[in-house]
C-alpha cells in the first residue's frame, strides 16, 4: 500500500467501495456475500478490524477489503456483538 490515505465506503450487504490503484479511475466495488442476517450488531467493527489486520499482514487493499466483507457477512449470521470470525473461517470463504 502506498503512503496515500485510503478510505472505505461500506455498503451493507452490497459490500464496499474502495479507491482504485489509479487515482483517475472510478471507485472499485468489492462485492459482499449474500447471507441471512440474524444480528448486524458489530458488523462494522468486524469489517474494520479484519481490514486493518489484513493490511498489517501485508495484503493488498482489494484483498483486505474482500476478506473484511466476508468476515462482516459471517458475523451477521451470529447473535451478539462479539461475533468476528477467526481467520481460518474467512479463508474457507475466500
Amino acid at each position: 500500500m502506498s503512503g496515500s490515505p485510503r478510505v472505505v465506503l461500506r455498503d451493507g450487504h452490497d459490500g464496499c467501495w474502495i479507491p482504485p490503484r489509479d487515482p483517475m479511475a472510478p471507485l472499485v466495488h468489492i462485492l459482499g456475500a449474500a447471507v441471512k442476517a440474524l444480528d448486524t450488531n458489530g458488523a462494522g467493527d468486524t469489517h474494520t478490524g479484519v481490514l486493518a489486520a489484513e493490511l498489517a499482514l501485508g495484503n493488498d487493499f482489494e484483498d483486505a477489503a474482500r476478506r473484511a466483507n466476508i468476515a462482516a457477512a459471517i458475523s451477521v449470521t451470529r447473535h451478539g456483538p462479539a461475533t468476528s470470525p477467526e481467520r481460518s473461517e474467512i479463508a474457507r470463504e475466500h
